[in-house]
């Protein structure tokens, strides 16, 4: 799981550095990007989710 996590957190960190460029250069796919960047960002905030609850859990026990 924490791989995962790991690998969609460096996508992330790409695309927003690639959102910030493109703020400088124009990139005709940035319409594309967009959606992607909030679709991964719900993704990241479900993994980590569910690490805390697990985590949680083991501490509560």
């Amino acid at each position: 799981m924490k791989k995962h996590i790991l690998f969609i957190d460096l996508l992330l960190l790409a695309i927003f550095i690639f959102l910030i460029v493109s703020k400088i250069v124009t990139v005709p796919a940035i319409k594309i990007i967009q959606p992607i960047f909030m679709i991964l960002i719900a993704v990241h905030l479900i993994q980590h989710w569910k690490v805390l609850a697990a985590s949680i859990k083991r501490m509560i026990k």
